[in-house]
């Protein structure tokens, strides 16, 4: 996962506002062993918060 500022001029998507955070997920989709799907999230970060939730095995 990584992330940068937006700004309109240098996005694919003209509806990001300049100077907010966009986290970018970077995610392969698993099929077993096989990677089926490779995605590119861009979450614009005035619109949406992430929440994560992990369990740890002791």
């Amino acid at each position: 996962m990584g992330g940068f500022m937006g700004w309109p001029a240098g996005s694919d998507t003209p509806v990001l506002t300049a100077g907010v955070h966009v986290p970018h997920v970077e995610r392969t989709h698993w099929a077993g062993d096989r990677p089926v799907e490779t995605s590119d999230i861009v979450i614009p970060g005035d619109r949406f918060r992430l929440v994560y939730a992990h369990s740890l095995q002791p």
